[in-house]
């Protein structure tokens, strides 16, 4: 066989033009996902090679023989149609690359190439007929262009991907077809080779041991043993519906694997079990809010007036009131009355568009408030305000409250497809079962008399894993302030001074505590654990947290749940010696069950990813006045659970040691700052505005990242004539609340395709070298040293050139974030030895309105400055949000 240099391939490359446009039309479209997933998340050095041989049982050498006869390469095709089923039931794709060698050459044949990739449509209810009729195609075509150097249009064309994809992940051979095959010649993860001894067909399976362990490549070898018997076994039936899965493998997935089955009260309610520490501790102090607290006996007595004033309304039982309040401790006493009262909280943010308040309204059946204040503009409902229900005259008597567990105790709306919000509706029950799992799970493991920090906003469902089983368990409640939730330095005092214990926090707020700690040390002797949640957790920031700590380093928890499933499903204890860049959400908390499925609903192997359902005591009852899609979102499955399932959209997979390792989501929705968000909704939104009168033909929503980490929503939209997105966006956030409100709009004539015709996301214009349709960049000339000053900080922060900052664009649109925020206080305090607080940086966002704040402190005036940027923040509440400090999940 005569081998030719790169060179000589290179030139006759550009030679072959009819064989190099079959291969581009092959490689460019192929989407290179098609993979069995990683299982090695250490970082090793170099790739390894490691091998596994096997024989094929008697049975399925037998009926290989009767299907392929004596031909091999027909044997080999049938053989390589079950590897490409095998890894469409891996993968979750259907779209599918495997590569094979080229036939072995005689030795004065000119090698210009060594391999095929093999590219076949594999749809999960495709039978293996027709799997083998796909497979052969694509094989007699590539062997019709190969006289071509594949590789060297391979290195071309994915030399920019990276990340593994630069090549193929499985390939195949035949001994007697192929000869002596090599995993790395073939560009692939993974090697199959067949081989023939004394009749007997064996199996050797290759691999990159820095991207596979041993586990996964010996079920992966024994899943494509049992899959080729039962194909063969059953040719026309969909190869979907084929289990490959041992019995051991169910017992560990069905049984092993679950969370433990924990007693606790059933037959009780919030109010009852809250009474029962009432009892208990009648002088302890049950919340905290800045300098304002109130003891167990105080928050009951005033929490009776609440109910009592409820109770005398109209309403019906289980009636929806909806808490229109800033954070506060009065707060809780808000909820605790509306609960004994027999209705259940709605928690409203005080900042939604009206628009989307009266949806939430009429949606729930909600007629009554209870807010901090007694206007409420454009909203028909009895409205209650809190402070004059807390200073009614003192009940005398003492009053029993009729709950039943099966109550529904909260309804929390989050993002829908439809163009509105949808309320899940969590009842008592569902709470207690919260409550008694974290008890088991985390509060035994502290001391008595627990001082519990609560970050997240009572819009969002994290306040219940702090604000529930604080009251419930006789623990003391500290409600963080807005101004502390998003500054570092503030976070750092706050858990110092109040001696907290335990507390929620997401990855945004320990990168806010990070970047304030700087290179300083930090005692928190009384912090024993943190719940973080919310965002992915990295062990990046993680070991940054713990290494600012002088004091006993805290147990880290990840936790993980979806609102629809009360709060926590899943939990990680992370260990101090954790030494994997990813971290699992661990194992399915008390009374809950976790199933990984396929498309078809299918349980997965361990190591592959699924879609993440859940059952059990923390299911939540669905969403209010949405019976279809409470059905379509909460199933029966009998043969995973005698209970209703919910599933969850989110992309999971069992790992070997038993715990769950969270991937991405496997739909629309995504999280921003903290934020569930349905990209369909905003979309929605867009193509129905009611001052774009159609001209908008279509609209692609996609989440975006700085390389800061910083993540925003990106909208391109396709009209008929050019939008003015000034008027888009002030009418959007009259409807949508900020953070779902597009950082860019950008008008685009046409989406861009890939040679397959499938949209190019790559393609897409990048928002940061984009300005709004019809409008070009002027810089405004600084008026005076102040302002030339603030447009050097912001450059600086910012990482663009001055002439780029315009001195009526607010922060946030030049690409700030909330991390920046802080970054942009300490530099003015540095410039101007004067100090603006973070929560005024959120207020005043422009260069303009931050010299003149800046000059009114400096002449003592200290007055307000009109702030009348769009997405500009005009209270504490809305600032917060920003930051995204508050989590759903």
């Amino acid at each position: 066989m005569i081998e030719h240099d790169d060179f000589q391939l290179k030139a006759a490359a550009k030679e072959k033009v009819k064989e190099r446009a079959y291969w581009t039309s092959i490689l460019s479209g192929v989407q290179l996902d098609g993979r069995i997933p990683h299982t090695v998340s250490q970082v090793k050095p170099a790739a390894m090679n490691r091998s596994l041989h096997s024989s094929f049982p008697v049975a399925v050498n037998h009926s290989l023989k009767q299907l392929c006869g004596d031909s091999d390469l027909r044997m080999f095709i049938v053989l390589t149609t079950a590897a490409f089923g095998l890894l469409q039931r891996y993968s979750g794709k259907t779209e599918l690359m495997v590569t094979v060698p080229t036939m072995e050459q005689s030795a004065n044949q000119s090698a210009i190439n060594h391999m095929l990739p093999l590219k076949a449509e594999f749809d999960p209810h495709m039978s293996f007929s027709a799997g083998l009729d796909a497979v052969k195609r694509s094989f007699q075509e590539a062997v019709r262009h190969q006289n071509y150097p594949v590789h060297i249009l391979m290195e071309e064309l994915w030399h920019s991907l990276g990340d593994g994809k630069e090549r193929v992940n499985l390939a195949c051979a035949f001994e007697t077809l192929h000869g002596q095959a090599d995993r790395k010649h073939l560009n692939a993860d993974v090697l199959i080779v067949w081989k023939k001894a004394q009749d007997q067909l064996h199996t050797e399976v290759h691999w990159d041991a820095s991207i596979y362990d041993d586990q996964m490549m010996e079920q992966f070898s024994k899943h494509f043993m049992t899959l080729t018997e039962q194909l063969l076994k059953a040719p026309e039936q969909a190869m979907s519906t084929h289990s490959f899965l041992s019995d051991m493998e169910k017992s560990q997935l069905f049984d092993a694997f679950q969370g433990e089955s924990l007693a606790y009260p059933v037959d009780r309610d919030i109010v009852s079990l809250f009474q029962q520490q009432v009892q208990l501790h009648p002088a302890r102090t049950a919340v905290l809010f800045g300098t304002t607290s109130y003891t167990y006996e105080e928050v009951d007595h005033l929490s009776d007036r609440i109910a009592l004033r409820l109770s005398q309304s109209q309403m019906i039982r289980e009636t929806p009131v909806g808490l229109r309040m800033y954070r506060s401790a009065e707060l809780v006493i808000a909820i605790l009355g509306i609960l004994k009262a027999g209705y259940a909280y709605l928690p409203i943010d005080v900042h939604l568009p009206i628009e989307r308040i009266r949806y939430m309204l009429k949606n729930s059946g909600a007629t009554a408030i209870v807010s901090d204040a007694a206007e409420h503009e454009g909203l028909d409902v009895e409205v209650h305000v809190i402070q004059d229900m807390l200073h009614e005259s003192e009940i005398k008597e003492d009053l029993t409250w009729s709950i039943s567990p099966s109550d529904m105790a909260y309804v929390l709306y989050t993002s829908g497809t439809t163009g509105h919000p949808k309320g899940v509706v969590i009842e008592h029950r569902h709470v207690i079962n919260l409550v008694y799992g974290m008890k088991t799970r985390f509060f035994d493991l502290l001391p008595d008399d627990v001082q519990v920090g609560m970050l997240a906003s009572h819009i969002f469902d994290a306040s219940v894993q702090t604000l529930f089983p604080t009251l419930l368990l006789g623990h003391t409640l500290h409600i963080a302030k807005d101004e502390v939730r998003m500054d570092g330095h503030a976070l750092w005092d706050f858990y110092r001074e109040n001696h907290i214990q335990l507390s929620d926090v997401t990855p945004s707020h320990l990168k806010l505590m990070n970047k304030a700690a700087g290179q300083s040390k930090q005692d928190l002797p009384a912090l024993n654990m943190l719940l973080v949640g919310g965002e992915v957790f990295t062990k990046e920031l993680m070991d940054q947290f713990l290494q600012h700590l002088s004091s006993e380093k805290p147990i880290m928890i990840n936790a993980y749940g979806p609102t629809e499933c009360t709060v926590q499903s899943s939990s990680f204890l992370i260990p101090h010696n954790w030494d994997e860049q990813v971290i699992p959400i661990g194992k399915p908390m008390p009374n809950e069950r976790i199933f990984i499925c396929d498309g078809q609903g299918e349980p997965v192997p361990i190591g592959v990813f699924g879609e993440l359902y859940i059952s059990g005591d923390g299911v939540g009852r669905g969403y209010i006045n949405h019976p279809d899609l409470s059905k379509e979102k909460f199933i029966k499955k009998p043969e995973l659970s005698s209970g209703v399932l919910y599933g969850t959209g989110d992309l999971a997979r069992w790992r070997f040691d038993g715990v769950l390792e969270f991937a991405k989501r496997n739909d629309n929705q995504v999280k921003i700052r903290g934020y569930r968000i349905e990209l369909e909704e905003i979309r929605r939104a867009i193509l129905d505005d009611p001052n774009m009168q159609g001209l908008i033909q279509d609209v692609i929503v996609i989440p975006k990242e700085t390389t800061e980490q910083d993540q925003y929503i990106c909208a391109y939209l396709m009209a008929n004539q050019v939008i003015d997105q000034r008027v888009l966006r002030q009418s959007l956030s009259g409807r949508l609340p900020g953070y779902m409100v597009p950082r860019h709009l950008i008008q685009v004539e046409q989406f861009p395709l890939n040679l397959s015709g499938k949209l190019d996301i790559q393609a897409l214009p990048n928002p940061e070298d984009q300005l709004p349709a019809g409008q070009e960049r002027v810089a405004i000339q600084a008026h005076n040293e102040t302002e030339q000053k603030l447009v050097r900080i912001f450059a600086s922060i910012l990482q663009v050139p001055a002439s780029h900052i315009r001195l009526d664009e607010p922060f946030f649109d030049l690409g700030g974030n909330s991390f920046n925020i802080v970054e942009l206080s300490n530099k003015v305090k540095e410039e101007f030895q004067q100090e603006l607080t973070v929560m005024e940086l959120f207020q005043y966002t422009t260069v303009s309105q931050i010299a003149a704040q800046l000059k009114n402190k400096s002449a003592g005036q200290d007055k307000q400055i009109e702030a009348d940027g769009e997405n500009e923040a005009d209270d504490l509440e809305s600032a917060a949000q920003l930051l995204g400090g508050m989590i759903d999940e």
